[in-house]
């Protein structure tokens, strides 16, 4: 009986795992997955994305813009002071409507007792506001307001103006007739009927009764100060 050496026999192989290398594939892939729904890191430094020439823009929009409220601030403190200087009364000089021109015929005056106007001192001159005043009420004008003005400086260096709507120039001119040497300014927004005497520095006083010319006739008109 022969016994067959075992170091002469072949060495058996164990059976392939082919379970592992599924398995090995599986995790391989779904790391790929994993890996692929992590948020992606750059290699390299993104660039960014506020350069120095935006930031230098930037601070002088806010310097600008700071200047602007500064001045805004200003010049709402200088309105203020001169509103407050003024008093209540603040003179109406918007822009005047290009359809109201100075009548270029003649018209009737309106007698004394329709005539309703307040009168302003624009000089440094005292009391003739006060004089003009009394004056006007003698006549059977109705005087309002009788007080001191500060207004625009060719204004308070003329002899005076008078403020009416485009319906009363009938109004002023039996004012204008009153006044030598006085100016009419229109305006287009002034609807009240009230007019605005404005005494400047030139004003000599009002017209003796004997010397006033009745009856019909030309306004004697100018412009705001601001068209001037």
């Amino acid at each position: 009986m022969s016994v067959k050496n075992s170091d002469s026999m072949p060495a058996s192989t164990p059976p392939e795992d082919h379970d592992a290398e599924t398995r090995n594939t599986d995790e391989h892939n779904t790391g790929e997955r994993n890996i692929g729904e992590d948020r992606v890191v750059a290699s390299e430094p993104l660039p960014l994305l506020i350069t120095e020439q935006d930031q230098v823009v930037a601070k002088r929009a806010r310097a600008w813009v700071m200047a602007g409220l500064i001045a805004l601030s200003v010049a709402g403190a200088t309105l203020g002071y001169v509103w407050w200087q003024r008093g209540t009364w603040s003179p109406d000089f918007r822009a005047p409507n290009p359809a109201v021109v100075c009548p270029v015929w003649s018209l009737t005056p309106a007698e004394p007792r329709e005539v309703t106007l307040n009168v302003f001192n624009a000089s440094q001159r005292e009391g003739i506001a006060t004089d003009a005043a009394n004056h006007l009420r003698e006549r059977g004008f109705d005087v309002k307001t009788v007080r001191n003005a500060t207004l625009d400086p060719e204004t308070a260096e003329s002899v005076a103006m008078i403020y009416a709507g485009p319906e009363d120039t009938g109004k002023a001119l039996a004012v204008q007739k009153q006044i030598p040497g006085s100016q009419v300014v229109l305006q287009p927004d002034r609807t009240n009927g009230i007019l605005d005497l404005a005494l400047g520095v030139k004003y000599k006083g009002v017209a003796p009764v004997e010397k006033i010319r009745h009856g019909n006739g030309m306004l004697n008109c100018t412009k705001p100060w601001f068209e001037r």
